[in-house]
């Protein structure tokens, strides 16, 4: 459960990162690659598409057409080079797997991907991982990334009485710790609640709400693997108090909550640095292409996901969650 919950995650990074290749081009082979690699997972997934009309053409209508946005089974070989190894990719279908592809320009179905399982090659952190395509036409694109290390949770913990933002005027902070590989990171925190029908004793419904506190945040320029971010309290109770309408037919029970924290490598702050550095209002607004991808576009990265799953809200801080300015018309209990 807790891999799933990670590949999850995976892609949800991978989308917020958005498709901003051009898939319109003059008539050629061009790969566009996506990938997040991650040296700790059961499992990677990379997206690989073409460019697939000629200028000119109606984008909208052929980005709905399988044949014209993805390889066919034989006119390209995905393969990944690790510490003098080589394993071809087993091309598959995200459907079949639960992996379903976010609406958007793109037809949603089929999901083709491509999967490294580590029983095929077990990616090291530290190690540079080059991703090739090579298609039947003679193209042959590259994109390498450094495998980035584990992210290691230190605060706050389920060993550490959990999460307790109970005092509006303090803040909550995240510690972990990381090897220099891991270049940005995304911190969320899930809610997990529990409501009860007054009227109707028995129906219980489950929510999860999702907390984004930063997906883009770049590591600040100094050599500590120990890293930290500071969150003021009061945006937690603002936050449930923006999700959940008061009703004086439910009661809430707060069960726990999760954090989630995603590294990615250096690749990603190079494509933000890209960006941030044509959006001023002295810029010339025109956001170049970013790709690291030699013979095609897109991105070649790694990443790591850690969890701190089930953590408590601290016992100082439950009396804040009934009572607070915020959420005492909530009915949490």
């Amino acid at each position: 459960m807790r891999r799933f919950f990670a590949l999850c995650l995976c892609l949800a990074v991978l989308n917020s990162c958005r498709d901003d290749f051009s898939l319109e081009a003059p008539a050629a082979d061009i790969p566009v690659i996506y990938a997040y690699l991650d040296a700790s997972a059961t499992d990677n997934f990379v997206r690989v598409e073409r460019v697939f009309v000629e200028s000119g053409g109606n984008a909208n209508e052929v980005a709905q057409i399988a044949d014209s946005l993805f390889y066919d089974v034989e006119d390209a070989v995905v393969s990944i080079t690790s510490a003098g190894e080589t394993v071809e990719l087993e091309r598959v279908n995200g459907d079949d797997l639960g992996l379903e592809r976010e609406p958007g320009a793109f037809i949603e179905s089929p999901n083709i991907l491509y999967r490294l399982s580590d029983e095929d090659m077990n990616l090291i952190a530290g190690r540079t991982a080059v991703l090739t395509v090579a298609t039947s036409s003679g193209v042959e694109a590259t994109g390498s990334t450094v495998l980035i290390p584990e992210v290691n949770i230190t605060t706050p913990s389920v060993a550490t009485m959990g999460l307790n933002p109970g005092n509006y005027a303090r803040s909550t902070v995240v510690r972990w710790q990381i090897g220099e590989e891991g270049r940005v990171f995304d911190i969320r925190f899930y809610f997990n609640i529990r409501e009860f029908s007054l009227s109707n004793p028995g129906q219980v419904t489950e929510k999860r709400l999702e907390m984004v506190i930063d997906n883009a945040f770049v590591r600040p320029q100094r050599l500590e693997n120990a890293l930290s971010y500071s969150i003021d309290n009061e945006l937690f109770w603002q936050f449930l108090n923006s999700q959940l309408e008061p009703d004086p037919d439910i009661r809430r029970s707060l069960d726990n909550i999760d954090l989630v924290l995603a590294a990615v490598g250096s690749e990603v702050e190079d494509l933000l640095e890209v960006a941030q550095a044509n959006a001023g209002i002295t810029s010339s607004q025109v956001i170049p292409v970013f790709s690291n991808v030699e013979n095609g576009l897109g991105i070649v990265t790694s990443r790591s996901i850690a969890t701190e799953l089930e953590m408590p809200l601290n016992p100082a801080s439950r009396d804040t969650l009934r009572n607070g300015i915020y959420t005492r018309d909530l009915g949490f209990q």
